[in-house]
């Protein structure tokens, strides 16, 4: 049957204008609902098909390809709000390379799977807060790197949105001229078993954590030249350690809630002081816990 243009009033209030062919809506033509919605594309057996736009009666667009009534292909839609999805589309969900730019300002552009983030991205919550890295099910998940302030470089491990594993965290102040960072092991963004924490005053702080404190045993190289090696509760010391001056005299120390009880002088020991600037681990020497190596 040879297409035709009509104008189609329908029950329903709906109103067609286009082509028309088999009592079918086929070819380019324009529909407007009794809501207020408007489409202006391409139809096929009565369904939109082909290039096609659609503003909605409650003032979301989408504009782009379609497929048996459903977004697929390339296309764009964008909410009342102001959210901006792109990309390729599959039964009305973006599915394979997009980008969303929320109305907040935020953006994420990479690949997604049935509408979820899935895949590799970049996540842009702020000009100086971006994270590059992988997603499975809209979750950070996998290896990533990050920005996570104007200063603060982080490179390291999600698991399903947490940051959980090892983490390299580097914080930079050009105002004191100095950095803070972190090597070690995070759960639930929250420092967490052994790792390494460089102070801005330049002291480094080597050994366990809980709940993003100094808890167990641990070692301290103070930024004069310093050591002291013991254990720690709640970021204070606690209990007995070793403290090494600066010129290598070792003293016993007792700590009680963070605060010094006793301290008495063992010997002068230089050697004990150099060696103590490598990696360590702990001995312990009666109640005393000396780093060795």
């Amino acid at each position: 049957m040879e297409r035709k243009k009509v104008i189609i009033k329908y029950h329903n209030g709906d109103l067609y204008q286009g082509s028309y062919e088999n009592e079918m809506k086929n070819g380019y033509g324009e529909l407007i609902t009794k809501s207020g919605s408007i489409y202006k594309g391409h139809w096929k057996n009565d369904q939109k098909h082909g290039q096609g736009k659609c503003e909605y009666s409650y003032g979301n667009v989408y504009n782009g390809n379609w497929k048996k009534n459903k977004y697929s292909g390339f296309g764009e839609y964008e909410t009342l709000e102001g959210t901006i999805s792109k990309g390729h589309w599959k039964n009305n969900q973006l599915h394979g390379k997009g980008k969303i730019i929320y109305s907040d300002g935020q953006i994420y552009e990479g690949d997604f799977v049935h509408g979820l983030r899935n895949g590799d991205g970049i996540e842009v919550l702020t000009p100086t807060n971006v994270y590059i890295g992988s997603w499975k099910n809209n979750q950070k998940h996998g290896k990533f790197i990050a920005q996570l302030g104007k200063h603060t470089y982080a490179e390291g491990e999600f698991n399903n949105g947490h940051m959980t594993g090892q983490w390299k965290i580097i914080m930079k102040d050009y105002i004191f001229d100095g950095q803070i960072c972190f090597e070690g092991n995070l759960e639930n963004g929250l420092k967490e078993g052994y790792g390494r924490y460089q102070f801005y005053s330049g002291s480094v702080y080597e050994g366990h954590y809980k709940d993003n404190m100094m808890h167990g045993l641990g070692m301290i190289n103070y930024s004069d030249g310093s050591i002291y090696s013991g254990r720690w509760k709640r970021d204070k010391k606690k209990g007995y350690g070793v403290y090494i001056s600066a010129k290598g005299d070792v003293y016993e120390e007792f700590w009680k809630s963070g605060m010094l009880k006793s301290r008495n002088r063992i010997s002068p020991n230089k050697s004990i002081k150099e060696k103590t600037k490598r990696k360590f681990s702990f001995q312990k020497f009666n109640h005393l816990f000396i780093p060795v190596f």
